[in-house]
């Protein structure tokens, strides 16, 4: 017994992809990034993230395009350090 589907998924045009390990958990599960500021200060961001695709995760509220997410040496990061 076979089935044949099709699944269509809708697109994102302006969708936010940010790489898994950008992307931390609070203590309570939500989702945070850590990012550069226009002050190039380091800041604490609450984000949705909603789907993982492939290595990313889907961002769907918190993050603005043009936002620079830290993805490597969050173990350094701080909120108010300088980037």
């Amino acid at each position: 017994m076979f089935v044949r589907a099709r699944i269509d998924e809708g697109i994102q045009p302006n969708a936010i992809l940010v790489p898994q390990q950008g992307v931390t958990r609070t203590p309570r599960g939500d989702a945070m990034v850590m990012i550069v500021n226009d002050k190039d200060q380091v800041e604490a961001r609450d984000v949705i993230a909603t789907q993982a695709i492939g290595d990313k995760w889907l961002i769907s509220k918190g993050l603005q395009p043009g936002d620079k997410v830290i993805v490597s040496g969050l173990q350094k990061a701080r909120p108010g350090r300088t980037g």
